[in-house]
């Protein structure tokens, strides 16, 4: 992992076993919900990686602007900078296959 990242951590630590209220409910379930939950968690994963590489509050807020046509969005306050449009257009562009659009 890169220096200065955030390491992300596995929601379904199967270390330890699931609440008895939790089991009771994935006993009355087929695999396929196991199956969602597991590709829906992928994609989670997924988009806070492509995140990794931006300072997360300058690209969201860079995204939002973007995205409303609001230039106030781009106001950021010490210590954060803003980021480039062509970083800024990558970074929507690599979460389109997402059904994110800006």
């Amino acid at each position: 992992m890169a220096e200065g990242s955030i390491e992300i951590y596995e929601s379904e630590d199967r270390r330890f076993p699931p609440s008895a209220a939790f089991v009771a409910q994935a006993n009355a379930n087929d695999r396929s919900m196991w199956d969602e939950a597991e590709a829906a968690h992928k994609a989670v994963r997924e988009v806070r990686l492509l995140f990794q590489d931006y300072a997360p509050i300058p690209a969201q807020k860079a995204l939002l602007a973007r995205r409303t046509g609001d230039a106030r969005w781009n106001n950021l306050r010490p210590p954060f900078r803003g980021i480039s449009d062509e970083k800024r257009d990558s970074l929507a562009a690599s979460l389109a296959p997402y059904g994110m659009t800006f």
